[in-house]
C-alpha cells in the first residue's frame, strides 16, 4: 500500500545505517516497475495462444511489442503516486493534480485540476487562496491604452526648421544633378 510503502521508504536510512536523501521521484519509478510486471504478468496468456513465452523476448520482435503494449495501455491500478493508468501515447493519466502556490515560504494547494472531467477548482477559503501579484489576475490578451503626448514648442520649432533646410538641399542636390548630368 502506499502508506507502507512511505513507512519503509522514510526507514532506509536506518536500515542500511548510511546517509540518505529521500527522493520525489521514487513513487513514480515504483509505479512504473510495477506497471511493467504487471503487463509482461498480463501478457502471458496472449503469448501462449502464439506458442511463445517472455523467455521468447528479443528486441526485434515486433509482435510481442504489439502485444506487450497494448497491454500496457489495458492497465489501470492504485499505485504509490496516483491511479495508474496509460494513454495511447504512453503517458500515464493524471486523475488529480494539485496547484501549489508558493505564499512566502510556504507552499499552499491553491486549486485541483481534474483532467477527467476538464475542471479545475480553485479553493475559495483562506488561506489556500490563490494570491495574484498586482490588483487580480493576470490578463490573457494585449490592453491597447492611447495616450496623448505633447512635443515642447522649441522641438517642434527645431525640427521643423531641420526639415525644411533638408528639402532646400535636396532640391539644390537635384538642380546641381540636372545641370551638370552631362559633363564627365
Amino acid at each position: 500500500t502506499p502508506n507502507n510503502f512511505n513507512i519503509r521508504y522514510n526507514n532506509w536510512p536506518t536500515i542500511v545505517n548510511q546517509t540518505y536523501y529521500p527522493n520525489s521521484y521514487a513513487a513514480f519509478a515504483y509505479d512504473s516497475i510495477w506497471a511493467e510486471a504487471m503487463a509482461m504478468n498480463n501478457s502471458i496468456k496472449r503469448l501462449a495462444e502464439l506458442n511463445r513465452t517472455l523467455e521468447d523476448f528479443h528486441y526485434g520482435d515486433r509482435e510481442m511489442s504489439r502485444i506487450l503494449k497494448e497491454e500496457m495501455y489495458n492497465l489501470n491500478f492504485s499505485g504509490i503516486s496516483n491511479i495508474v493508468q496509460f494513454d495511447t501515447f504512453g503517458d500515464v493519466h493524471p486523475h488529480v493534480t494539485y496547484l501549489v502556490q508558493h505564499q512566502g515560504k510556504v507552499k499552499r494547494t491553491v486549486a485541483t485540476i481534474l483532467p477527467k472531467e476538464k475542471r479545475v477548482d480553485f479553493f475559495t477559503t483562506p488561506p489556500n487562496v490563490i494570491r495574484w501579484a498586482g490588483a487580480g489576475p493576470p490578463v490573457d490578451h494585449i490592453k491597447l491604452k492611447q495616450v496623448d503626448t505633447r512635443l515642447p514648442l522649441h522641438v517642434f520649432i527645431i525640427m521643423a526648421a531641420l526639415s525644411c533646410l533638408a528639402i532646400i538641399l535636396t532640391i539644390v542636390f537635384m538642380i546641381y544633378n540636372n545641370k551638370y548630368r552631362n559633363a564627365r
